[in-house]
Formats: C-alpha cells, structure tokens, sequence
C-alpha cells in the first residue's frame, strides 16, 4: 500500500503542497481529482521524488523520500506523465525496451521478451506498429505506447498522469478500459485525470485535491483581474466565448495562441470596443521551435513564463528577454539565437518599444 503523510512539496522556495496525506490500497485504482493548479500533478511529480519534499512516502513499510528517483524507478514506481513524452525518433519497439532500463540496467542484463509480449496483448495495435516511429503515430496510440513503456519496467505502482490529455472521447474510453484491464491483474494505480466523470466511473475511490497549494493561491490572487469562463475545459484546446462575453470582460491585455485571430483583430469592427484593441495591448504567444505556452506544457514554457511577465508587468521584470532567450537557446537546443531571429520571434509578441530594446 502506498501511504503518504503530510506531504510538503517545493519548488525550490515555493511550497506547492501544504501537507497532504492519502493512502492507496494495493490492487485498486485511486484518482485524484481537482481544479488546475490545485497539485494533482505535483503530488506525482513528489512520488516519484522529482521535486523536494517534506513528510512521509511508503509503500508499506519501505519509505521513499531517501530514494533517487532511479532507485524509486528500479523499486517499482513508474510514471506516465501528461503528455505522453515518448521518444519520437525511436520505434515502438526501441521505446519499449527503454522502459526495462530501470531493473535491467545500463548494459541490458536480463530477458524481457515475456514482458513486451504482455504489452503487444494488451495494445494489439503496439505490435501491429512495432518497427514505426513514435512520432508518426495518433496522439491515442502514443498514449498506450507510454502506458506500455511503464508496464516493461514492472511496476509495483502505476502513476498515471492525465492519461485522457488531448484524445477524442472513442479512444478515451478504449483507454480507459485497457487501464481497468491491467488493474484486473492486481496492478495498482494511482490516476490524475481532469476529466471526473470517467475517472470516478473506473475507480475504486477518490480523493479530492481542493485550493490551497501555491498554484491555487496564485490563480485566487488573479482572479479578480483574470478572465475566467464558467466551465473551463480540462482538455488543453481552450474554451470558446462569444464576442459578447469579450465586450462584457473588456479586458486591458488579450493574449492570443500562434496562428489564430491575432492578426484580423485590428481591423475587425467587431473588435474596436474592446480596450485591449483600442490601446493596442493584444499580443501573440510567441511560437520558435514549439509554442512559448503550448498545452501540455513543454520545455518552452519557462520562455513562456519570462514573456509574459514582461508583457504584464514591466516594470517589475527589470531583465532583458532576448538574453534570457539567446541563454535559453544555448542551454537547450545548443544553438545561437541571433537578435534578428529574436526579433521574428516577438514580433507580434511585445509592446514594440521593447521588441525593439
């Protein structure tokens, strides 16, 4: 049984949990569930000792917080984050091997060939696409690919993170039945997932994540500025508001995604009551190589981060983005970012003062 006790969790000062405390019996699906930001993720990210935290981790009588998270992997706790995060340029078979790294090490000592043939039965399509590129494959069939990959590291534990992220209903619930058929085999599952209705329907029981981590704080503090609709989706591709409800927020700052409507606005009559527009405060997310604030967050949202900041609050983010930027494209992509390709970057990004600074 997987037993945790008040749980603090940091992200490096920041306390993004504030004393958690569940318990998940062996051989039961369990799910988390709460509003975005609540820590549902964090709570996982905390399991598998990605982050710093504070309190207790057991599974039964072995604690988890002294362990690395190599060790967490090789004892048996395996996570399948949101998003899915399969090697694109390996083959479905060469990512399934990947996920035996944790008990037969470096150097591939040990058979597997019973395991990944447990996976083909249960994700006949992963055998029908074994030699294929992930990259190539539905975002349905890269998501039982991530799934498959946690099952070759034999797992005591599953740790399943939004595993319906992005997929169409139809194979949300072919999903959703392959994760209650593994459970059937006496695997525990520990399951984050926005959408209620089918988590709630497939699991044994819930617990529910309510305000009151960091990220919930941040979102209270906002919110008497913030735009919100009334029934957020949980499926990162947006929510849809008519204009009349944009005329009734008349927002000061717009953001607009890459390649939407950002470049009609300023001509639309629709458009010209909104104080945003008139004061030419609508900027575009910036998009160079994935989007700044793309869904499920990729490595670019730190980018992300810094650019928002500056549009919102200038004043109080006193640095200089292109060199935040120029490192960011050094650090992860070892390539120089000249200022001139900065520029195309934000160039429907930031106040044009300081697209030009």
């Amino acid at each position: 049984m997987l037993t945790i006790k008040d749980l603090h969790a940091y992200y490096g000062q920041i306390e993004a949990l504030k004393g958690i405390d569940i318990s998940v019996q062996e051989g039961k699906i369990v799910c988390l569930i709460g509003s975005n930001g609540a820590g549902k993720t964090t709570l996982l990210n905390a399991i598998s000792r990605m982050i710093h935290t504070e309190g207790s981790i057991k599974w039964n009588d072995t604690e988890l917080t002294t362990m690395s998270p190599q060790k967490v992997a090789k004892f048996g706790i395996m996570h399948v984050p949101s998003g899915r995060h399969v090697f694109p340029g390996l083959s479905v078979r060469d990512n399934l091997e990947l996920g035996t790294v944790s008990w037969r090490g470096a150097f591939g000592r040990g058979k597997y060939d019973e395991d990944i043939e447990k996976v083909f039965e249960l994700f006949p399509r992963l055998k029908e696409r074994e030699n294929q590129l992930a990259w190539s494959m539905s975002g349905g069939e890269q998501q039982m690919l991530a799934v498959g990959r946690a099952m070759m590291g034999r797992p005591k534990i599953l740790l399943l993170d939004e595993p319906s992220m992005g997929l169409a209903p139809v194979v949300v619930n072919e999903l959703f039945e392959k994760i209650v058929e593994i459970n059937k085999t006496g695997m525990t599952i520990l399951l984050v997932e926005q959408n209620a209705k089918i988590a709630l329907k497939n699991s044994d029981y819930a617990y529910v994540i309510e305000q009151g981590s960091y990220h919930s704080e941040v979102i209270d503090m906002l919110s008497n500025n913030l735009a919100v609709v009334d029934e957020p989706s949980g499926k990162g591709s947006g929510n849809e508001v008519d204009m009349e409800q944009i005329l009734n927020w008349n927002p000061d700052v717009i953001l607009f995604a890459p390649g939407s409507i950002y470049a009609t606005v300023g001509e639309d009559a629709a458009w010209q009551g909104v104080t945003a527009i008139q004061n030419g405060a609508y900027y575009e997310v910036p998009i160079g190589p994935y989007n700044w604030m793309g869904f499920p967050p990729s490595v670019q949202r730190l980018l992300g981060m810094l650019w928002m900041a500056k549009v919102l609050y200038p004043d109080a983010a006193d640095y200089d983005l292109y060199t935040e930027a120029a490192n960011y494209f050094q650090l992860f992509y070892h390539c120089d970012l000249t200022q001139e390709q900065y520029d195309a970057l934000v160039a429907n990004s930031l106040p044009q003062l300081d697209a030009a600074a």
